[in-house]
C-alpha cells in the first residue's frame, strides 16, 4: 500500500503544529525548503519537504538511538551526532515526535546539572537504557 502525497503532507503539518506548541520552540521556514525547529538553546531538528527529519544529539545518544533502530545515521553526515528519520505518514509520527522531544529536552538540559546514569525516559521519548 502506498501513501498518498496529501497524507504525507498532512502528517508533516501535524508534526509542525505539535512541535511548534512546545514552550520556546520557534518554527523557521528555510529558503532550501526545510522547516527548522529551534529552541532558545539551538536547533531541535529540521524537516525536509519529502518528510526526511534530521535531529541533532550528543554522539553517545545518537549511537544508542541508531543501534536500537530508532533512527538512522544522518543521510549526509553519518559520522556526526545527527540522525535521520523518514516520515512517510501517520504511523511514523510517534517516532518523529519522540526524537524531536528528546532533542528538545537535551537542549533544555544544556547548561543544567546533568543527572548521573542513563537519560531518563519520558512518556513521549524513545527508551534509552
Amino acid at each position: 500500500m502506498t501513501t498518498s502525497r496529501s497524507t504525507v503532507a498532512e502528517s508533516l503539518r501535524r508534526l509542525e503544529r505539535e512541535v511548534s506548541a512546545w514552550p520556546g520552540v520557534e518554527v523557521r521556514h528555510h529558503r532550501t525548503g526545510c522547516t527548522q525547529f529551534r529552541s532558545p538553546h539551538g536547533e531541535v531538528g529540521h524537516l525536509h519537504r519529502g518528510g526526511l527529519l534530521d535531529v541533532p544529539f550528543p554522539r553517545e545518544l545518537r549511537d544508542r538511538l541508531v543501534s536500537k533502530g530508532q533512527a538512522r545515521p544522518h543521510h549526509v553526515m553519518p559520522a556526526s551526532g545527527w540522525v535521520s528519520y523518514q516520515v512517510s505518514g501517520e504511523k511514523e509520527l510517534p517516532g518523529a515526535l519522540a526524537l524531536l522531544r528528546l532533542s528538545y529536552e537535551c537542549h533544555g538540559l544544556a547548561g543544567a546539572p546533568q543527572p548521573a546514569g542513563p537519560v531518563a525516559q519520558t512518556p513521549q521519548g524513545p527508551q534509552i537504557d
